[in-house]
């Protein structure tokens, strides 16, 4: 069983720029009667805890049933002949076993483009393989193909899992001094591609554009591109966000760039399902105002809250909480700067591993 330590100080404000919700998913086992014990590796066959199916199946399914309020009305999902020109042929052969529900998230995207929803959103936990669905579906599409991150680590993710999908996928970076912007699959830094001199030599014919972390999508740098790569065009590209946080702590709506949720799970469903470890949460109280904090593009700005938590006395509360609930663990920590991480592990027992994002 895993633990999580929370650092939290109440807000003044509250209220959250939603999401519409329309996703819709396939028919599942009810939550709650799975053994939450088990943990499923990627390629585990596994007792399945959602309906395991291949790429065919699911691709061939002639209804939906939706989740939500609206479970009694079926919709249809027959890909018509104009939807058929850009979905190529299912693979046969993977490096890796998809799991049941990043194929249903492949199908609910592919169901909701030939239902004319254009700009599409996916919702998964983190840790659950969302660039692998996302990975299957450039691969099932025809035509170019732009992934945007905005972390050298989530480029390299991407570029990583799309090799493992499909080995033979010509991929080009967008990064810094990398220019391979002429590649059918190009994977793109946001800040490097936002600037006029690097966007100016992109030719916008891509069919598909995928938006890493999409909660970041409504800001200036993400519009700057996909206006450039006519997202808003009624003959525009299909443009599908990927996030495991829908909601904007700042209050804009993601609706300014999606059209709504066409496929979600949720964390305490991935736990159910055995993908993602149980947790048991501790809940450390800190005396800090968040509400003096600036946002930009979503986040707080970090050199602020740096400071905000180092005054707080946050890196020794945090090592208090770990030594007094859980020192016999390993640990990994989440700061929000690299000078937080070493202000919290530069007491902290060999075994505590931080990272910061």
């Amino acid at each position: 069983m895993g633990h999580t330590f929370r650092v939290e100080a109440t807000r003044r404000h509250g209220g959250r720029a939603g999401l519409l919700d329309c996703r819709v998913g396939w028919a599942h086992p009810r939550p709650g009667v799975y053994d939450t014990r088990r943990r499923h590796s990627q390629e585990e066959p596994g007792t399945p805890r959602c309906r395991r199916a291949s790429p065919e199946a699911h691709l061939g399914q002639q209804s939906v049933k939706p989740s939500g309020t609206a479970s009694a009305r079926r919709m249809p999902t027959t890909l018509g002949v104009h939807c058929m020109e850009a979905v190529a042929q299912p693979p046969t052969t993977f490096r890796l076993t998809p799991r049941p529900y990043q194929y249903e998230a492949v199908a609910a995207l592919l169901a909701a483009t030939a239902r004319g929803v254009q700009r599409p959103l996916l919702v998964l936990p983190t840790g659950t393989g969302k660039t692998i669905v996302f990975a299957l579906l450039v691969q099932r599409r025809r035509g170019r193909s732009l992934i945007l991150a905005h972390r050298d680590e989530l480029i390299q993710q991407a570029v990583d899992k799309l090799r493992l999908v499909d080995p033979t996928l010509p991929l080009g970076v967008v990064q810094a001094a990398r220019d391979e912007h002429t590649a059918p699959t190009v994977v793109a830094s946001v800040q490097t591609l936002s600037r006029r001199t690097r966007l100016t030599r992109l030719v916008p014919d891509f069919q598909t554009i995928v938006i890493d972390e999409a909660h970041h999508a409504p800001a200036p740098t993400y519009r700057r591109i996909l206006e450039y790569c006519q997202a808003w065009h009624p003959d525009g590209p299909l443009v599908v966000g990927v996030t495991a946080t829908p909601e904007r702590g700042d209050h804009h709506s993601l609706r300014q760039v999606f059209d709504g949720i066409v496929y979600q799970k949720t964390l305490l469903e991935m736990m159910q399902a055995g993908y993602l470890v149980d947790l048991r949460a501790l809940q450390v109280l800190l005396q800090a105002d968040f509400d003096a904090l600036r946002t930009q593009q979503g986040d707080f700005v970090e050199a602020e809250l740096e400071s905000l938590l180092l005054a707080a006395n946050a890196p020794a509360q945090v090592l208090a909480a770990f030594q007094a609930h859980a020192a016999d663990r390993k640990a990994l920590l989440f700061t929000p700067t690299v000078a937080l991480a070493y202000a919290t592990t530069g007491g902290s027992p060999p075994h505590a591993t931080s990272y910061w994002r």
